[in-house]
């Protein structure tokens, strides 16, 4: 059923032309990959990727010594026997840049997906293209949306978004419009991202980003699971311990200049990948 859906066939295609289709990152799920999956297959699976593997317990909120003593006693003793955890590095094999079309007829809409390989959390300007990001097409009030949804009436929702991996990141702007305003929403979003690179970002529309980011990060730390999935975050991806608790200081030290570098530095539209599906 999802293979009937234009945003889900876009997202894979999108995928594979930046990773390549024998890369983790490119390849997709198909029909013929769930049907070759047997009882044993699973199994198989089970012995050599997780029974035995190393692992490792996060606790968050009120926890006592006693609550401890128990989780060791409880999984303290499992046997480590072998260790898969270091993924061998996969090379990237970059498609040509030339926009791909995917026709379907049958449909009235088509779904746009245009980015690039970028970065992950390590990359030094993560925190200054994270602000571009948010300007661009991070929230409800972003540029993209003002301009795309608000004054002309071609989508119900548009965004962009750094979607940060254990080993890559990808930059990704998506949205869907009706096939004959197509070619007018990708000039409109080549338009937002121009204007990011030559006209500095008026500092009270930076000043309303930088509150929204960080009213969000603090919002979304008010359960014991969510600051758990921030330490998670923090050990799998290798980060500095400090990584969140400079969260705060990194943001406001963005400036209008670092938003117009970030936006010739990374936003080329000659660099990036652009997948329609639907139609022109």
């Amino acid at each position: 059923m999802n293979l009937e859906k234009t945003a889900y066939v876009a997202s894979q295609q999108f995928r594979m032309r930046v990773f390549g289709e024998n890369h983790p990152y490119g390849r997709s799920q198909q029909e013929a990959h769930v049907a070759a999956v047997t009882t044993q297959t699973v199994r198989d699976f089970y012995e050599t990727a997780i029974a035995g593997q190393p692992f490792t317990l996060f606790l968050a909120g009120r926890v006592s010594e006693q609550e401890v003593k128990w989780l060791n006693d409880a999984f303290g003793q499992e046997k480590i026997v072998s260790d898969i955890t270091k993924i061998p590095a996969h090379p990237v094999r970059v498609r040509n840049h030339a926009p791909e079309l995917v026709e379907r007829p049958e449909s009235l809409q088509s779904t746009i997906r245009l980015g690039k390989r970028l970065f992950t959390r390590r990359h030094p300007d993560y925190f200054k293209f994270m602000v571009l990001n948010e300007v661009l097409g991070g929230y409800f009030s972003s540029r993209l949306m003002k301009n795309i949804r608000e004054e002309k009436g071609l989508t119900y929702g548009i965004s962009s978004n750094l979607t940060s991996l254990a080993h890559e990141g990808y930059f990704v702007i998506g949205t869907d419009v009706n096939k004959e305003n197509t070619a007018r929403t990708l000039d409109e979003i080549g338009k937002e991202i121009a204007r990011l690179q030559t006209e500095p970002v008026p500092e009270t529309e930076l000043e309303t980003v930088r509150n929204y980011m960080l009213g969000s990060f603090v919002g979304a730390l008010n359960t014991p699971f969510e600051i758990a999935d921030r330490y998670k975050t923090v050990y799998f991806d290798d980060l500095p311990a400090d990584f969140y608790q400079r969260y705060v200081e990194n943001l406001r030290a963005v400036t209008p200049d670092d938003v117009r570098d970030m936006a010739r530095q990374h936003l080329d539209l000659t660099t990036m990948q652009e997948v329609v599906v639907g139609g022109k």
